[in-house]
């Protein structure tokens, strides 16, 4: 019987510090006494590497800042990068791989739209939390997902109503034609443009599409130009929205051009040059472009460029902007789940987030809440200007709730 005990409390004790007892102990996925570790999914290779670069540098100029100074409550915070390659079936192999195999405590970045949207579910069966910081879906936070945030970036039909009430009222005008990728970035952004010009009892007066990769879009600008639109309602990317605005100009297409924020920031008006002069933008992520025209932009493209020496001048941008931010609200939420951490903890202080505006101005102030996970939708609008300067408008959209 004495044989007995002994054996039973020697398995006690085995069993209290596997489970862990003392008040630094953690049992949660991803956390151990002295680290947290977080997966960073994005494009880190392929056609989008321009998300993927700035995710990666704008999360970890924030995170080594963080690590510097001794990390949060105790514990610094590792970063394992997963690579979309600008596909579902890459990102969610990506993913699973840093749930199963690296087992993070929580995921971040995003990418492109048709990459990051498919991982969505296996985000919800896995119950992890994922800190989205570029992505600009409405699905990722509509309908609402337990285990999703995004901070800074207004998701899509925002944005898209954005473009149709600029155009609509504070320009006046009515005949309105779309021209859309036919990816499902274009797409959906040409469904919300569609639903916002039917609120108004219309419809657009010609819609044409076009597909990433293509170069010659003469065709779609003819018929555009045919339909004799007040104005053109462009939803697409950088690389072929800017070869469009050209084709634009050289046909003779003469109309106000808005354009989504798939050609937001400085890059897109180095790369479309004299050809965007006279276009406008919608801007959701801020009240000032990526580009160091203020203080505050100024501070931070000083820090940036300090740290990543050697990037063309159109480096760091607005992918850049919000993953910063992004990494700034990831630490505050870890701060308010205390020593204890665990991601059920996280979460909930996550949705305790309001009006958090850490840098004075980079980005929208943010604020969750356990019914919303979408921290921002004011989009404002900008003009691009000759000499590759930009100037806001008096504009500002934010829906009504």
């Amino acid at each position: 019987m004495r044989n007995v005990k002994h054996v039973a409390s020697i398995v006690l004790a085995v069993a209290i510090a596997l489970l862990g007892s003392g008040p630094g102990a953690a049992a949660e996925v991803g956390v151990t006494d002295t680290t947290v570790r977080i997966g960073v999914l994005t494009e880190m290779t392929g056609p989008f590497t321009l998300f993927g670069r700035g995710v990666k540098d704008g999360w970890t100029l924030h995170i080594e800042d963080v690590n510097a100074r001794g990390g949060v409550h105790g514990r610094k915070i590792e970063m394992i990068f997963g690579d979309q390659q600008a596909s579902g079936a890459k990102a969610i192999a990506a993913a699973k791989r840093l749930i199963e195999v690296d087992k993070v405590f929580a995921l971040a970045g995003g990418g492109i739209t048709p990459a990051t949207v498919p991982v969505i579910p296996l985000i919800n069966e896995s119950k992890i939390p994922f800190v989205v910081t570029i992505t600009s879906n409405p699905k990722l936070t509509t309908p609402l997902s337990r285990y999703i945030f995004r901070p800074s970036v207004s998701p899509d039909d925002v944005n898209a109503q954005a473009m149709v009430e600029f155009a609509w009222k504070a320009k006046g005008l009515r005949k309105i034609a779309i021209l859309s990728g036919a990816d499902e970035y274009g797409k959906g952004g040409a469904d919300a443009l569609v639903a916002r010009l039917k609120a108004h009892g219309t419809s657009p007066v010609a819609h044409e599409t076009f597909n990433i990769g293509d170069t010659n879009f003469n065709s779609q600008v003819l018929r555009l130009k045919a339909a004799a639109p007040d104005a053109v309602l462009v939803y697409g990317f950088t690389k072929e929205v800017a070869i469009i605005l050209r084709q634009v100009r050289e046909l003779g297409l003469d109309t106000t051009i808005v354009l989504s924020q798939g050609t937001g920031g400085a890059l897109f008006v180095e790369l479309a040059k004299e050809y965007a002069v006279g276009a406008y933008n919608v801007w959701y992520t801020g009240p000032a472009i990526d580009a160091p025209t203020t203080p505050v932009t100024q501070a931070f493209w000083t820090k940036f460029r300090n740290r990543f020496p050697g990037y063309p001048p159109s480096v760091p941008n607005i992918v850049d902007m919000v993953s910063y931010t992004g990494a700034m609200v990831f630490e505050e939420a870890l701060k308010r789940a205390g020593r204890d951490l665990t991601q059920d903890k996280f979460i909930a202080a996550m949705e305790t987030i309001k009006n958090f505006d850490p840098t004075g101005g980079l980005t929208n102030p943010i604020s969750f809440s356990p019914t919303s996970h979408q921290g921002a939708k004011t989009v404002r609008v900008y003009q691009i200007l000759a000499g590759g300067k930009t100037e806001f408008t008096d504009f500002i959209y934010t829906p009504v709730d």
